[in-house]
């Protein structure tokens, strides 16, 4: 339906089928979209619009482009995400009765004797803790792991195709860009952001994070393959760079940030609740309508503190 809503036409059996369906199908009676819609696709979706689920695409269009200006609007953090949530998120959870602990991965669940509920989680530090309900907002490839074999959710998870992402970290004694978010069109590298604000004070020189989505082609290329790939397209659509040094840089290659927007991908996508009475899944991988966004995990977490009651 989705598809046939973008593309106007209900009837084409290619679009009885979500499977089948990209955002791709929409934009051959528009062919002049392509260039604008594109990269807009693939930021939202980390998929190319050639292959992207164009259910997941027709919702985030709406959201952005036909709602209000707050729903477009960008929201830039200038101190990094932790500060975000903490300190005030770990005193809010030690006034209630909770905790925050970090640094504690979990090893495994404990199940009941009849395996219908959690009794415990093991810690890698070897300790337990008992709760009444669990949620798992961890990201999928991890919950495909700690899940019991056999349950629906976990058989989902396993399923997912990667979508990675490459971001390049780069510390500049010059600016490399006059804005604080830069878009490249008909270009590998897709995003420059100026992260500088992030420098602790008495910082000098600047820091800006270069980001390339859906990066599957190249993401087995070596750190400084990828680098002189990322500084040689912003030396070409940035002259002004040109005389910028980089003083330091980190390659950090996600290979599996999202899940693959992909056609039919939104029906794998299980809800919070498990087979598993007390058991609950949390994250952006999850059935939220939305693709792998911030959005998509807070929806997620209000979607699992529902379902517990």
């Amino acid at each position: 339906m989705c598809g046939a809503l973008l593309d106007g036409s209900l009837g084409n059996p290619e679009l009885s089928d979500p499977r089948k369906v990209t955002s791709a199908t929409s934009r051959r009676k528009h062919p002049k979209l392509a260039g604008k819609i594109g990269p807009f696709c693939l930021a939202a979706l980390n998929a190319p619009i050639v292959s992207a689920d164009a259910g997941l695409f027709w919702e985030v269009t709406c959201r952005a482009l036909f709602g209000t200006a707050r729903d477009a609007a960008i929201y830039f953090d200038r101190s990094g995400l932790t500060h975000l949530l903490q300190p005030e998120l770990g005193i809010f959870l030690e006034a209630t009765g909770g905790g925050l602990h970090l640094a504690t991965p979990i090893e495994s669940f404990t199940l009941d004797s009849a395996k219908q509920k959690v009794t415990s989680i093991l810690l890698k530090n070897g300790e337990k803790k008992v709760f009444d309900d669990f949620v798992l907002a961890v990201p999928w490839a991890a919950a495909a792991k700690l899940l019991p074999m056999g349950d629906r959710a976990q058989q989902l998870a396993a399923s997912f195709l990667p979508g990675p992402i490459l971001g390049i970290h780069l510390w500049t004694d010059l600016p490399l860009a006059p804005d604080l978010i830069t878009g490249f069109l008909d270009s590998p590298l897709h995003w420059l952001f100026d992260r500088t604000s992030t420098l602790p004070d008495g910082h000098t020189g600047h820091l800006y994070a270069a980001v390339i989505s859906a990066i599957s082609d190249r993401i087995d290329q070596s750190g400084k393959e990828l680098l002189e790939l990322v500084l040689s397209e912003i030396h070409r659509l940035l002259p002004g760079s040109r005389n910028c040094n980089v003083t330091h840089h980190v390659v950090y290659k996600s290979r599996d940030a999202t899940f693959m927007g992909s056609p039919g991908e939104p029906l794998t996508r299980p809800g919070p609740v498990t087979s598993i009475q007390n058991l609950f899944l949390a994250g952006d991988w999850t059935q939220t309508g939305l693709p792998a966004t911030i959005e998509g995990a807070v929806l997620s977490g209000l979607k699992s503190a529902f379902a517990i009651g």
